[in-house]
């Protein structure tokens, strides 16, 4: 509708009993724009989704179709513990930017078992090498590291979470690291963004 004040009767009817309610409406002139100015991920599982419809593999015009509908609620695309690089792909969100994406997750961290110095130095390669491509790329202010999920229901992984994330710290101080949980004094120094848990 243009802007402007509008107004009209909607009738409810019960039997011969009929109650007219008058509704008035304004419409201001903006509009939103693509991308919500509050980061929000979806988590799309692709494994349901091919169970779902008897398919095996997704093409690369299937999966934007995909990311296309999400988009089009609002939903960023993502998966926040692919084992991947980062999802979606690099140039997949560069594809999706346009269409209001503006999150990507790097590779999932957690464990419930020691990390090795060597396994922790390939990690933090790892990470350097695809940030490096994020931050050439434009993208790296829309990326984000989730890890050790819910920690507070887990906190007999605090200890291995201990070991790497201060060090992931140290060597990416502007990351987003984040949680699904709220911070305590045993993990507060861990992460520095929080997701909180409603029930």
């Amino acid at each position: 509708a243009k802007p402007g004040n509008y107004s009209g009767v909607v009738e409810f009817v019960k039997g011969s009993h009929v109650q007219k309610v008058t509704v008035k409406l304004k419409v201001y002139n903006f509009t939103l724009p693509a991308a919500n100015s509050i980061k929000f991920t979806f988590t799309f599982w692709d494994v349901f989704y091919k169970k779902w419809f008897g398919i095996s593999k997704l093409t690369h015009q299937q999966r934007m179709r995909i990311n296309r509908w999400l988009l089009s609620y609002r939903l960023t695309p993502n998966n926040n513990y692919t084992k991947k690089p980062c999802y979606p792909s690099i140039g997949m969100l560069k594809e999706l930017q346009p269409l209001g994406a503006n999150y990507l997750s790097l590779t999932y961290i957690g464990r419930d078992k020691p990390w090795t110095k060597e396994d922790i130095q390939k990690r933090l390669d790892d990470y350097r090498k695809t940030i490096g491509e994020l931050k050439k790329a434009g993208l790296y202010q829309d990326t984000f590291l989730k890890g050790y999920d819910e920690i507070d229901a887990h906190m007999d992984m605090v200890e291995f979470a201990r070991q790497i994330m201060p060090e992931i710290r140290k060597a990416f101080p502007d990351l987003k690291c984040y949680q699904t949980s709220f911070p305590n004094s045993k993990t507060e120094d861990l992460f520095n963004v929080w997701c909180p848990l409603f029930s």
